[in-house]
């Protein structure tokens, strides 16, 4: 836990703790041991108890779908304290990591690694606090050159009032689902991120005949319906998208160099139009479609059911979810056939929506702050190259952004690959920034000896 009097003022207050502010707790303790970084160390503070990545989808036999040396360090620093295979050494299975022979951990170890990492950094995160309000403190002249951050603990309900010089955003994407449709606090219908506790309390048999069906025809959604397979032999899944198969993901030699950092570079200084052109050209590389290794997976299972007879698992190629609605302790689903415009009508005991994530622009928790930010011509925020929001005159914190720049960064914004890069840069930029304004080393250091240990 971190405490700090009302009249500490942070440099850099991270609301939210999960991958991409990992990186940056990270990358600015070494930084700083190296004498890069002299302001203070980054606050933060996590609405979740502890740092879990995405614990509903941590599936059996799910693997992570990015190179574990693209974690959390090894990018920026190979030597760094805080790197996957130093996770592995130090709990003694490094050996063994290497004889699997792969560059895909399971998705419940690397989330371990996140743990692990995580408590490098006990004294910089109040876990249990959701921030609910940012707001400008304006100086006499009307100018601001401060944040106050309002929070509340998710169980006392006391309220915590922090005052920041910048802050970043990096709550993750809120689950998207289609039009008209809403998840239901059971579960029955739910979003891909609540996958695990939704499904095993509405389907809490392992040798139920449950009717299952899975929305969606990206990576997320081959995830569960291998999950659901394999979860529950004796049940009816289905998989039900609008295209006619699920594709493989574009992870060949020279597309992936998108994710490469001077990519980055090339995305912010094309054209509009022409980011709107790579995005469209090379969507598959990470949305709306299935890791190579994992399709054989699948059309094998599915060929093995029905050479058996069972017939159990279903793909509804060119199927659109009109309707979801729970009755009677199950879900009535509306399906519209694309092709010869029928629509069906199906009940299922669970339906699980893999339709992705969305960041939303304006944010709300920038609502007090919309006066001072600027947006482009289509309503999105105008992203500096050093991903905080474009400011208007007489406004000094910078609203740095996690996640949310893929129509100005590319492709590489919402995965795991850059996380470290982007962290050295937004803290380069942060150093760079505070120096113009006078805020340099002796003002830095003046505030890192006041950081005391809990809220």
């Amino acid at each position: 836990m971190l405490t700090a009097p009302y009249d500490h003022i942070h440099d850099l207050v991270g609301i939210g703790f999960g991958p991409s502010h990992l990186a940056i707790a990270v990358a600015a303790r070494e930084m700083s041991e190296d004498g890069g970084y002299p302001l203070s160390q980054p606050v933060f503070l996590e609405q979740r108890r502890e740092v879990v990545w995405h614990p509903d989808m941590l599936l059996p036999d799910s693997k992570l779908q990015v190179n574990f040396l693209k974690d959390l360090a090894l990018m920026r620093n190979p030597q760094s304290r805080f790197t996957f295979l130093s996770y592995l050494f130090e709990q003694k299975r490094l050996h063994e990591f290497i004889n699997l022979r792969t560059f895909f951990p399971s998705r419940k170890e690397f989330s371990d690694y996140y743990l692990w990492v995580a408590g490098f950094f006990a004294r910089q995160v109040s876990y249990g606090l959701q921030v609910e309000e940012v707001e400008p403190v304006e100086a006499a002249d009307g100018s601001v050159g401060l944040l106050r951050l309002t929070a509340r603990d998710t169980e006392s309900g006391k309220v915590s009032v922090l005052r920041a010089r910048n802050i970043s955003v990096g709550v993750g994407g809120r689950p998207r689902m289609p039009n008209g449709i809403a998840e239901t606090a059971c579960g029955r219908i739910a979003h891909s991120s609540r996958t695990k506790s939704s499904v095993e309390r509405n389907c809490p048999s392992p040798e139920g005949r449950y009717r299952i069906l899975v929305v969606g025809a990206g990576q997320t959604a081959g995830d569960v319906f291998h999950y659901a397979i394999n979860a529950y032999p004796n049940a009816e899944i289905s998989v039900a998208h609008r295209g006619f198969g699920f594709k493989p993901q574009d992870d060949t030699h020279f597309v992936n160099e998108i994710f490469f950092p001077e990519a980055v570079d090339m995305f912010y200084e094309a054209t509009d139009e022409m980011r709107r052109r790579l995005l469209d050209r090379h969507a598959d590389v990470t949305h709306a479609a299935v890791d190579f290794d994992l399709l054989p997976v699948l059309y094998d299972a599915i060929y093995q059911d029905r050479a058996s007879g069972r017939n159990r698992l279903k793909i509804l190629r060119f199927a659109e979810v009109l309707e979801a609605r729970e009755d009677g302790g199950r879900v009535h689903v509306a399906l519209r056939d694309l092709l010869g415009g029928e629509t069906r009508h199906e009940d299922y005991d669970a339906v699980i929506f893999a339709t992705g994530y969305h960041y939303p622009m304006p944010e709300p928790l920038l609502a007090r702050l919309e006066p001072y930010l600027e947006r482009d011509a289509q309503g999105r925020y105008a992203f500096a190259r050093d991903y905080y929001i474009e400011r208007r005159e007489g406004f000094s914190p910078k609203i740095y952004m996690q996640g949310y720049c893929e129509h100005t960064h590319g492709l590489s914004e919402i995965l795991l690959s850059l996380m470290p890069i982007r962290a050295e840069e937004i803290l380069k930029d942060m150093c760079a920034g505070d120096a113009a304004l006078g805020l340099g080393a002796e003002a830095a250091v003046r505030d890192r000896s006041r950081v005391s240990t809990a809220i």
